[in-house]
């Protein structure tokens, strides 16, 4: 298709936003550079021309057409209504709604098959291409996209750009996405055992630096991000298991936390298909006030919060840890009064500068936190008090039975055979709960396994379409009409239950007799749900309010009376006390010895997570002002 110089509108050809394109072999649109006909980036200023220039690339390179760049310092939004155009060259009712309403400037799109319209308004993100109906698709976009220019336009639509604010809102308000609830899981980081070997550690500490960089990660950066850091820990399995990776880095999803899931594991298994090597230990270097410091940077060593050893905040190219130190018997000097006294106006500037960035970003943080708790909590006051099932134990099989119920409710019972099946839509009760169609079919079956109903899939044949698709048929074997009645207790997760009665309190037997004399050789009974809990749900559990504080500290000979090797105690404040001796147990097989140091103020850098910096209202200081006390050092 020609492009129609004349009729593209004049206010678009004052800004020098245009590139080329072309198609490659997948019929894939690629932007070209005005000034080369290269493919570039479309983003990239370098990349555009004025109108005149795009056209003479167009024409002398014979490319396929010329596209303008949407930036957000232009008043534009463009909307692409793809395979909105009949077999007659009518618009679709679907799409020539959206058209009337806009009443701005419309072009065909090279296909011939859609619409595109350009005009002044905004959104708060970008919309995707997203199903509205009749088979048509709508993309909005406010920056960084480049739209295709054709200057056919579409009969007789508008020849200028209009205001198109309020309609555009409407439309953005109908086809947004479902914002999915907000991921509170506190995911801790795994601690090293204290037998563990520096390969281990090596690992754990490259972990935490990635986790605290993907905390750190903005718009824009999340994606790539994600991959690369989960692809860089993937070399490290089976050191790290693919479960600790994906915990780690299972953070700061922004809106599409089912894409962030899938580039997780995207990443996890290219790294897996890349082995890296450990590197060989080595020590670091020392400043003149004692501070360790990276060989390769000279960058003060930051303590790992899990406390595992030190590690040089910098990134190293190709590398997920620049380096790493265990750091035993090694106390990093702490900042005096009478230190902050001799540095200059300059320096303090700045580190309260870093201080202040470090505070307002936690405080951020915790309004974020406060909002999506109330969400959270407006969320499960709805689905209570909408479905009255307050007896389904987990909020999201709660939003499926409500939708459950409503796809029911689309036959009447009165209308309905005996023993007729129902079609239902789980792709449509997915996107109307916000989950995706494997958690419905999930939740589905949990129904059918507690007797509420029976689900058939069959294969059906669509003359419009001519092809074949599954559709889900479901049959209720209760009444469900009173939701109060529904009973499914939440099963706990990663423990066995009875499929009877829901019991977690499973037996396994194991015998072992001979088959001639039915002699019992052995005979063993134990539960399949140990009753030990975990260290940091044991934790969770008895210290609710305040996290005990526990830790070891190196003594300088080992104690007379106690059993060969043992050269540490473990002590304990107030707190501690309550701890039952399961717990305590529990935390001297899990935390190393000595537990390192942290320096009170460390802000000599750039401030945020991404530096690996610590607060001044951080919860670690009052830790190590305990250790301090406890040691008796001022």
């Amino acid at each position: 298709m020609n492009v129609q110089l004349e009729n593209i509108p004049e206010e678009l050809k004052t800004l020098p936003q245009f590139v080329t394109w072309k198609y490659n072999a997948k019929k894939s649109k690629l932007p070209c550079s005005v000034a080369t006909g290269r493919v570039a980036d479309a983003h990239d200023p370098a990349s555009w021309g004025c109108i005149d220039q795009a056209m003479d690339a167009y024409q002398r390179l014979k490319h396929a057409g010329i596209g303008f760049d949407f930036t957000t310092d232009d008043p534009y939004t463009g909307l692409d209504l793809d395979n909105s155009i009949g077999d007659d060259g009518l618009l679709k009712p679907v799409a020539a709604a959206i058209v009337a309403a806009m009443d701005t400037y419309t072009e065909i799109s090279p296909s011939g098959k859609g619409v595109k319209l350009i005009g002044r308004g905004n959104i708060p993100s970008a919309i995707v291409p997203t199903d509205i109906g009749d088979g048509v698709k709508v993309e909005i976009y406010s920056t960084r996209r480049f739209f295709t220019i054709t200057g056919n336009r579409y009969q007789s639509t508008p020849a200028t750009i209009r205001d198109i604010g309020p309609d555009l809102t409407a439309l953005y308000d109908q086809v947004k996405p479902i914002q999915p609830e907000p991921d509170l899981t506190v995911h801790r980081l795994p601690i090293a055992a204290a037998n563990a070997d520096d390969a281990r550690r090596y690992c754990l500490a490259a972990l935490e630096g990635e986790h605290q960089k993907m905390l750190a990660a903005g718009d824009g950066e999340r994606h790539w991000r994600r991959y690369n850091s989960a692809k860089a820990l993937g070399g490290f399995v089976p050191i790290l298991s693919e479960q600790e990776i994906f915990d780690a880095l299972a953070v700061n999803f922004g809106a599409d936390r089912r894409g962030a899931e899938l580039t997780l594991g995207d990443g996890i298994a290219a790294g897996v298909e890349a082995p890296r090597t450990i590197p060989e230990p080595k020590q670091p270097t020392f400043d003149a006030d004692g501070h360790a410091c990276c060989p390769a940077h000279g960058d003060h060593l930051i303590a790992c919060k899990t406390g595992n050893g030190y590690r040089c905040p910098r990134p190293k190219l190709g590398e997920p840890l620049c380096f790493y130190w265990r750091g035993e018997g090694y106390y990093p000097p702490t900042v005096s009064a009478a230190d902050v006294d001799d540095l200059d106006p300059e320096t303090l500037r700045r580190r309260l500068r870093a201080a202040i960035a470090e505070r307002d970003h936690w405080k951020d943080r915790a309004v974020q936190l406060e909002l999506a708790l109330g969400q959270v909590q407006q969320q499960n006051r709805f689905v209570t008090q909408a479905s009255g099932a307050e007896k389904i134990g987990a909020p999201s099989m709660r939003l499926t039975f409500v939708e459950l119920k409503k796809e029911l409710d689309r036959v009447p019972v009165e209308e309905r055979e005996p023993n007729q099946f129902v079609r239902v839509r789980p792709a449509y009760m997915a996107a109307c709960v916000g989950q995706d169609r494997s958690t419905i079919s999930r939740h589905l079956g949990e129904f059918e396994a507690a007797g509420l109903i029976e689900k058939k899939v069959e294969r059906t044949y669509d003359r419009e379409t001519k092809s074949w698709c599954s559709e889900t048929f479901v049959r209720p074997l209760k009444d469900l009409s009173d939701p109060s009645q529904v009973v499914i207790p939440v099963k706990a997760r990663g423990k066995a239950a009875c499929k009877a009665c829901g019991s977690e309190k499973l037996v396994r037997e194991i015998k072992i007799y001979c088959a001639d004399c039915e002699h019992v050789q052995s005979h063993t009974v134990e539960l399949v749900n140990p009753p030990e809990p975990d260290v940091q749900s044991a934790i969770q559990e008895e210290t609710p309010v305040c996290l005990a504080i526990a830790f070891f500290e190196a003594q300088p000979e080992p104690v007379a009376t106690a059993p060969e090797g043992l050269k540490c105690r473990l002590q304990h404040n107030k707190e501690t006390d309550d701890l039952s001796s399961d717990v305590q147990i529990a935390i001297q097989a899990r935390l190393p010895s000595p537990l390192p140091h942290v320096p009170l103020i460390d802000l000599d850098n750039a401030p945020g997570i991404l530096a690996g910096k610590i607060a001044l209202d951080d919860p670690w200081l009052d830790l190590q002002r305990e250790m301090q006390a406890a040691r008796g050092t001022p």
